[in-house]
């Protein structure tokens, strides 16, 4: 995997969005399913349901394929998402955008969120991990206590205004 960025951003709203830099409108209503679920995709843009609203490490990779989940990610969510080669931005409402190069194409992009430790008073941590991918299909690889999917995701949201 290569490194695309990082940086650290204060996450806000309980969510980190991911979304084509050509976008006018990042982020997305959300309504109970995409909370049950997890995320509120539409195309372009994806937002994530974060674990709270505290200042997060943000990494951002590119691979051939999706790395194996790491074993201590709480949360692990693979979406489908196409750049349209004006670079990604990743943010929360509140918080400076973090932004990468992100050649057009399809990918599967794959959310992974981490619990800083219990003796821990630092950031949470989130890797975000694009791997090219002709017809990617939404699944949860792993969830948490909070999440409640619906019996099928739900891949239709509107632009916040």
């Amino acid at each position: 995997m290569a490194r695309l960025g990082s940086a650290e951003l204060l996450v806000s709203y309980s969510q980190l969005a991911v979304s084509n830099r050509s976008l006018s409108q990042p982020y997305s209503d959300w309504t109970d399913d995409h909370v049950g679920q997890g995320f509120a995709w539409r195309e372009g843009s994806v937002s994530f349901g974060a674990l709270g609203d505290v200042r997060s490490l943000v990494e951002l990779e590119l691979g051939e394929r999706l790395p194996e989940p790491a074993a201590d990610a709480v949360r692990v969510i693979v979406v489908p998402f196409h750049a349209d080669g004006s670079g990604v931005a990743v943010g929360s409402i509140l918080s400076a955008t973090l932004t990468a190069e992100l050649p057009a194409g399809s990918y599967a992009l794959q959310f992974e969120a981490f619990m800083p430790g219990e003796d821990s008073e630092g950031p949470g941590r989130y890797r975000l991990a694009f791997a090219p991918s002709e017809s990617p299909a939404a699944r949860i690889v792993r969830q948490d206590e909070e999440l409640d999917p619906p019996a099928e995701l739900v891949l239709t949201a509107t632009a916040a205004i």
